[in-house]
């Protein structure tokens, strides 16, 4: 008979070491390559830049000076005594004898380039060729907000000053709304959650000591991660048949109450400015897909969605008209903005908001349409 062979227990740390070592290379491996071939966007974990609000729920910080990059490119961040964005380099002695307020969310916010290459700046840049007296933009945009805190933020600038004209940038991708509000309660800064030891065993006390804390950190520095983590959720989606589409495209939807909600909020807004006697005009800010239709269309195929249930062009007809028979402007730029990405892209590959030429053509399409406006 032959014996047993014995178990070396150097063999065995030896094994585990080399393994150890192998997954650590396939997953550095494979951060590079997702890095290079599909970079993700990383969660922004800045809390300089944004404060709670007792009106508006949160908005920027006054006296911001930061740097920022949500996948696309670094840029800098800064903002006047109110929280306003302004360029890094204003120009001195500038005189802002006609003033354009710019109500709007993250497309307005702009995160994604410098402040000098947004819509609000250039088209105050067109407006200037043009004129003599000096057009000056306000941009109180912050990433999050809707309609709700569009008609607050404009209703505090009209008491404060004289505005000759106001933009609001309606996001057709997520700015239909199901409530009206007047009072939104702060939003407090995200919690950082500290790497611990748990105190127990308990599923909860292990999440909050362990996964939150690396879930946070690997979804602020790795594209791997976060490659990994929208897969999980998107099959998981695929599987249970809970496959998001936003509801202003579903044809079903052609009659829902948030199309009337999303009017009441526009109506309120614009009689705060007709009380002012401030023209205003709404403009409709496309989705990606909206513009590039195959992108959508790839993404109802892969979810099992049926094509005949959507209609990327729904909110553009109905809440068009909904404004224009209220008596309000609407400029709509898809149509402009398909014709203007035949030229390139619009939108960042990795931020899907507006890059430099998506900005610009905002401002060329908005353009004619204010020039008429304030020579009445």
């Amino acid at each position: 008979m032959k014996r047993n062979a014995q178990i070396n227990p150097k063999n065995i740390g030896l094994n585990c070491l080399i393994s150890l070592m192998a997954i650590l290379l396939t997953l550095l491996l494979g951060e590079v390559l997702v890095r290079i071939f599909s970079p993700q966007q990383l969660t922004l974990q800045n809390n300089k830049i944004w404060m709670p609000d007792s009106q508006l729920g949160w908005k920027k910080a006054p006296f911001v000076n930061e740097f920022i990059n949500t996948g696309e490119q670094t840029v800098s961040i800064v903002t006047d005594s109110l929280g306003y964005r302004i360029n890094k380099n204003p120009v001195t002695g500038k005189e802002c004898q006609q003033v354009i307020l710019f109500l709007g969310d993250s497309f307005l916010e702009s995160l994604q380039v410098e402040n000098e290459d947004t819509y609000p700046e250039l088209l105050c840049k067109k407006l200037n060729k043009k004129r003599t007296p000096g057009y000056c933009a306000v941009n109180t945009g912050v990433g999050g907000w809707e309609p709700s805190q569009y008609y607050l933020q404009a209703k505090l600038e009209l008491e404060r000053k004289h505005y000759n004209l106001v933009v609001v940038g309606i996001f057709l991708g997520n700015d239909f709304i199901q409530k009206f509000d007047t009072i939104i309660p702060p939003r407090q800064p995200i919690r950082k959650h500290s790497l611990r030891l748990p105190k127990s065993l308990e599923k909860r006390e292990l999440q909050t000591a362990l996964w939150k804390p690396v879930k946070n950190y690997l979804s602020a520095r790795s594209h791997l991660f976060v490659l990994l983590k929208k897969s999980v959720e998107y099959y998981a989606a695929k599987e249970t048949g809970g496959q998001y589409i936003e509801p202003q495209f579903l044809k079903a939807n052609d009659k829902a109450g948030f199309w009337e909600v999303t009017l009441n909020a526009c109506k309120h807004l614009q009689e705060l400015a007709n009380r002012k006697k401030t023209p205003l005009v709404f403009c409709f800010l496309p989705t990606t897909y909206q513009v590039d239709e195959r992108l959508f269309f790839n993404y109802l195929k892969a979810a099992g969605v049926d094509k005949a249930s959507v209609d990327l062009e729904l909110p553009n007809r109905i809440f068009g008209k909904m404004l224009a028979e209220g008596g309000m402007r609407v400029a709509d730029p898809l149509p402009f903005f398909r014709e203007q990405g035949k030229k390139g892209t619009l939108f960042g590959k990795i931020d899907r908001h507006f890059n430099e030429l998506g900005h610009f053509s905002v401002a060329e399409f908005i353009y004619p349409l204010v020039d008429s406006i304030l020579q009445d």
